[in-house]
């Protein structure tokens, strides 16, 4: 990815309630531009000041609203499987989308992952510092660095245990079709849209989830996802192109 695609992003706090009413928003007649313009008029209800609503309500569209080609299959899945979720699990769409939407996103989750892997517990500071000496010339970074660590507190999926230290708050969905899109998310964001069985385990993407069945019954049960065994009886879990 390019430095350049971190410029502009997660940049802004998201309230778990502002996903689901941006995300309900596609469900209604209307273009983007409507869409748009409805969702500032709510936002204003909840955010003071005109440019922080706008900056926010561009984060928001650019999650849900905005067409993006290469990832649309998700975005028209998501909305197809949005009524049929409870309200409290529509936090995996979000995080799935954010994922595939930013990279910034991405990359913080993925940081986050190594450290807890190794600890229980991670600073603000740690994260900072990795993401500071990945993007060094983006003084933006550290602000988005924390608003990004703040969404998932919000979501669920980090806890404050200190001001300054997170721990993860691991959750275990029970439907299997989140749980597909969970790994169809993390494998599409592979640099080449392939990760390792094995190594699928402890991907520190999907730190926040825990899983309970074998990993390879879930991915069978995906129709975008396909097992692959290389010459040294490895198994993959590819993407399969739509």
């Amino acid at each position: 990815m390019r430095t350049s695609e971190y410029l502009v992003g997660f940049d802004r706090f998201i309230a778990l309630d502002w996903a689901n009413y941006t995300l309900g928003l596609l469900s209604y007649p209307g273009d983007e531009a409507a869409k748009m313009s409805e969702l500032k008029s709510w936002l204003s209800l909840y955010i003071s000041g005109k440019e922080a609503s706008q900056k926010t309500a561009n984060v928001l569209a650019r999650l849900w609203l905005r067409a993006t080609p290469e990832i649309s299959i998700f975005k028209k899945y998501a909305v197809s499987l949005a009524p049929e979720l409870r309200k409290d699990e529509l936090m995996y769409l979000h995080w799935g989308m954010s994922l595939l939407v930013f990279p910034l996103f991405h990359e913080v989750c993925t940081q986050v992952g190594r450290l807890l892997f190794l600890q229980s517990s991670v600073s603000r500071r740690e994260i900072q510092i990795r993401m500071a000496e990945k993007y060094s010339n983006q003084s933006t970074i550290p602000r988005s660095v924390n608003r990004i660590l703040q969404t998932l507190v919000a979501w669920g999926l980090l806890q404050e245990i200190s001001p300054r230290e997170l721990s993860a708050k691991r959750q275990a969905p029970s439907n299997i079709l989140i749980k597909a899109w969970l790994i169809e998310c993390a494998v599409f964001s592979a640099p080449s849209k392939k990760v390792s069985l094995h190594g699928l385990y402890k991907n520190p993407i999907l730190f926040p989830f825990e899983f309970h069945e074998d990993l390879s019954w879930i991915v069978n049960k995906s129709d975008k996802l396909f097992l692959e065994r290389d010459g040294n009886n490895l198994e993959y879990v590819v993407w399969l192109d739509m």
